[in-house]
């Protein structure tokens, strides 16, 4: 298993490093209250996310979600205070529960959620949420909440968990006891994604440097970022700034290990693609019977028996930039070179440029297969078990779990080249595909025809992503981000 929690290698002076030692190693100094604490059971935490199991709608829930199972699983109690948005927006609920968990640790959490009123959009992450009424609901439950978690930890999640934190902290009681040690977690730089001349960078980046002022200790999902979060710290005493990568979520990594036949994972297929599908596989038979071929070599296809879309399932959003992949059918004629080669685009329309991106798509690439709604694990799986590659068109991405979800069902991703996709980091170099998403459209098109023209190395590609993406799960980095807390915990008590 990779080392999932590491830290940036320039450290500024020696006070610094014993700290960083302290926190990576455990030393002495800490280690007879490490074994006091290690007899007791694990201590009770808050966990702060805007987004969690009330209507998902992005990467940040699944996460959030999936630290949370990670730490049950570690024997913690964990409250987790988040919002749940006003019924006008709200679609469906994803709890946790058994089985997904046992009992044991189904009855360990407690969730507190502030419902947005109906003037508060959902399904956005910037600063059109609403992030102010989730810090305003957060102050109002500041002592009640600070008091189940006495002396313990608190982890925040991105700016939106962060602000909320310091209302609460603000808020609280003097007779409220100890204030807990912070854990920033950064699922995203928010600013990194932004266009150079867009003038709320300045807003996120201040926000985000308040959320590093008022954390003890940060965790970054990429090396990136993690840069980008040193650039931004400004208090006295600087925070280490970790990297934890994120982990396969329990249900997908469930579901990618099961022994389910092609037919039966196919049938969870959306409407719409199961047809494409279909329809690929026989026109390539037909063709090959015409050409006296072997009808069950050809319905395998070069990449494989139903391996037939070109998907890409990230988040209509501009910040995912699936417009590129819009373009590149305007543009390049790359819908007619897949068709070509028995392949079926296959584009996720949901989120908030979802409309333009459908009308794009169809018109460009009419065989497209467009998916308007939600994907569950099933039919996730089902998308991932049927795909040849999935095309990741992010020039900057934090993450990008979608990645790491569609290598556990042995479809490679086409990914920005460098360190710009954090997944990288789990998958390797090998595990992806990389190219230079921000070339000329028609050199972007060719090195794409170029990877699908080769289906034994990305059939390699497929074999290292999967088993990398496989060794990282709820689990285990619920055990890393434990450890971490205890670290945080045994130096406060020095």
């Amino acid at each position: 298993r990779p080392n999932a929690v590491a830290f940036h290698p320039s450290l500024r002076s020696f006070a610094q490093l014993g700290s960083f030692l302290f926190l990576v190693q455990r030393p002495l100094l800490g280690a007879s209250l490490s074994m006091k604490r290690a007899h007791s059971s694990p201590p009770p935490l808050l966990v702060i996310s805007y987004e969690f199991t009330f209507s998902p709608f992005s990467g940040n829930g699944v996460l959030a979600r999936s630290l949370v199972k990670g730490l049950l699983a570690c024997g913690h109690r964990v409250h987790v205070l988040c919002c749940r948005p006003a019924p006008a927006h709200a679609s469906e609920d994803r709890p946790i529960q058994a089985p997904e968990v046992t009992q044991e640790h189904a009855t360990a959490l407690s969730i507190h959620a502030i419902e947005l009123p109906p003037d508060q959009g959902w399904r956005c992450l910037d600063k059109l949420s609403g992030w102010k009424c989730f810090s305003e609901g957060a102050r109002m439950q500041s002592t009640a909440l600070l008091s189940e978690v006495n002396g313990s930890a608190v982890i925040v999640i991105d700016w939106t968990g962060a602000a909320a934190w310091r209302a609460m902290r603000d808020a609280r009681s003097s007779t409220t006891g100890t204030l807990p040690v912070c854990l920033y977690i950064n699922f995203r730089v928010y600013a990194s994604g932004l266009d150079a001349t867009d003038v709320t960078a300045a807003w996120y980046n201040d926000l985000e440097s308040k959320a590093l002022d008022a954390a003890d200790h940060a965790l970054a999902l990429s090396a990136r970022d993690q840069a980008a979060l040193y650039l931004l710290r400004r208090a006295e005493r600087p925070e280490e700034v970790g990297i934890l990568l994120p982990c396969l979520r329990g249900d997908m990594e469930a579901l990618a290990r099961s022994e389910v036949d092609a037919g039966t994972r196919a049938a969870h297929l959306p409407h719409g693609a199961a047809e494409a599908l279909a329809l690929s596989m026989l026109v390539d038979a037909a063709e090959a019977f015409a050409k006296s071929a072997s009808l069950t070599a050809a319905a395998a296809g070069a990449h494989g028996v139903g391996r037939r879309f070109v998907s890409c399932v990230v988040r209509a959003s501009n910040e995912k930039n699936p417009q590129l992949l819009a373009a590149l059918f305007e543009e390049t004629g790359l819908g007619d070179e897949l068709a070509r080669r028995g392949l079926v685009p296959l584009v996720s329309c949901c989120g908030p440029i979802a409309a333009e991106l459908k009308r794009r798509v169809e018109a460009a690439a009419p065989a497209a297969v467009v998916l308007e709604s939600f994907l569950g694990a099933q039919a996730l799986a089902a998308v991932y078990s049927a795909t040849a590659v999935n095309f990741h068109p992010c020039i900057y991405d934090a993450y990008g779990m979608s990645i790491v979800e569609a290598a556990a069902f042995g479809a490679p991703s086409v990914v920005n080249k460098g360190d710009a996709v954090g997944a990288t980091a789990l998958l390797g170099a090998d595990g992806v595909v990389q190219l230079d998403l921000g070339a000329p459209l028609h050199a972007l098109a060719t090195a794409l025809l170029n990877a699908l023209d080769d289906p034994a190395g990305l059939a390699q590609t497929a074999r290292v992503a999967r088993n990398r993406a496989l060794s990282w799960g709820e689990e285990a980095a619920g055990s890393k981000l434990s450890a971490t807390i205890e670290r945080m915990l045994s130096f406060s008590m020095c």
